[in-house]
């Protein structure tokens, strides 16, 4: 049985060892890179976009708060995320539907988000009738609200939330 040269040894080894570096860089920085292209802005400046617009009149904030979640999904794995609000309001679910729709501009149903920065794929304006909210874009994940959990007369409360 002939022996392999440590030369052929160390070449191959230094080849392999090559290779196995450039795969790993070009994954994990493409990757990056990827993620960076499907959402360029982050979970604040996204929730922003609710939190910081102006309340509509007869209406009072209550809580609020915002996730980033990682879905998987048939073109493989990307991020979502959501800003929801609680007020109180004298407002009709119609009026604040309105109101929110005017200024979030929802893309519902199109393919191409705007470039100007994050874009809002879902609204949902609907009435609390507990401290847990359950939006109609994620049955999987209810929010819960523990502020809302001494809360007997949910009256006038509604949950507003947006969705990317």
């Amino acid at each position: 049985m002939k022996k392999i040269h440590p030369v052929f040894i160390a070449i191959g080894l230094s080849a392999f060892l090559t290779l196995f570096i450039f795969w790993f860089f070009f994954t994990f920085f493409g990757l990056l890179f990827l993620n960076e292209n499907v959402h360029p802005y982050s979970l604040k400046e996204f929730s922003a976009q609710l939190f910081d617009y102006p309340l509509p009149p007869q209406t009072e904030l209550l809580d609020q708060l915002s996730i980033k979640d990682r879905l998987h999904g048939g073109n493989g794995e990307f991020d979502n995320y959501a800003a929801v609000i609680v007020v109180r309001s004298q407002l009709s679910q119609e009026q604040l539907t309105e109101y929110y729709r005017e200024a979030m501009n929802p893309t519902e149903g199109e393919s191409d988000p705007p470039e100007d920065g994050p874009s809002v794929f879902l609204l949902d304006v609907s009435p609390a009738e507990s401290s847990e909210y359950q939006p109609s874009y994620n049955k999987q994940y209810p929010f819960h609200f523990k502020s809302l959990d001494s809360l007997v007369d949910f009256q006038g409360i509604y949950y507003i939330s947006i969705f990317s």
